[in-house]
């Protein structure tokens, strides 16, 4: 596998996961 792709995969993954979370915690401050 090209070790470029798998880290753009990984990248996009924390990014989503990051944005979730942070949704999550301003919804839980409000």
């Amino acid at each position: 596998m090209n070790l470029i792709f798998l880290l753009c995969i990984a990248l996009f993954f924390a990014l989503t996961v990051g944005m979730a979370n942070g949704c999550a915690r301003l919804k839980d401050k409000k």
